[in-house]
């Protein structure tokens, strides 16, 4: 291979589509590394904390973790005896 490199034939447009993409990716990811870290605001902090703990109160439900019944309907019973409107029709 000599340099500079000479095509047989130009690029299609899916071949530069593939190599934009490809650079962009990569550029990303060197962006994510070394690039400029934001700090995260109270309201993005509050947000991940509530879906972090959605979560695990998610896997308790659907794994039966926790107080053990038999039954998903009394798993969806509050501590106050309380059903959710979705639950019962």
């Amino acid at each position: 291979m000599s340099w500079p490199m000479k095509f047989e034939r130009f690029p299609n447009r899916y071949e530069v589509l593939i190599v934009v993409l490809t650079l962009g990716t990569i550029g990303g990811a060197f962006w994510e590394f070394f690039g400029n870290k934001l700090s995260m605001g109270p309201q993005e902090t509050r947000f991940v904390a509530a879906m972090r703990k959605l979560l695990i109160e998610l896997e308790q439900f659907t794994y039966s973790r926790g107080p053990q019944t038999t039954a998903p309907e009394d798993r969806l019973i509050a501590s106050d005896g309380k059903v959710s409107g979705i639950v019962r029709n």
